[in-house]
């Protein structure tokens, strides 16, 4: 009986043990997820930066490679310098010599204040 009762005892130290043992593994187990999923976030927002990032540069090598063609170099200086190369023809508008129309003024309608006893007047009678 005394055997049986150790063997009893000593069942309830191993599983208490087991347990306690599970507990702390559950534990552990809580911890490393809740670390994978702020990871996975931190790994999802990188990723968009990078794209992000990816795309400026294009954007830019885009610009840079535009702004030292030949395409740009013939725009600015035939756009915005008005330079004409050897052959060009020139053509100058003339101002015109007549006299500058006088401009038609449209008045806008002022909204005048009215009376709350003229509002229901005009509900009521339909004026």
């Amino acid at each position: 009986m005394q055997r049986l009762k150790q063997i009893y005892t000593d069942k309830r130290v191993i599983i208490l043990v087991v347990f306690v043992v599970f507990i702390f593994l559950m534990m552990d187990l809580n911890t490393r997820l809740s670390d994978l999923r702020r990871l996975s976030i931190q790994r999802d927002q990188m990723q968009t930066d990078v794209y992000q990032l990816e795309e400026t540069k294009a954007s830019l090598m885009k610009q840079l490679a535009y702004a030292t063609s030949e395409v740009a170099v013939e725009e600015w200086a035939r756009v915005y310098n008005r330079l004409a190369q050897p052959g060009d023809q020139i053509i100058i508008p003339k101002e015109s010599g007549g006299v500058t129309p006088t401009p038609v003024i449209v008045e806008t309608p002022v909204a005048r204040d009215v009376q709350k006893w003229e509002v229901w007047k005009a509900l009521f009678f339909n004026e």
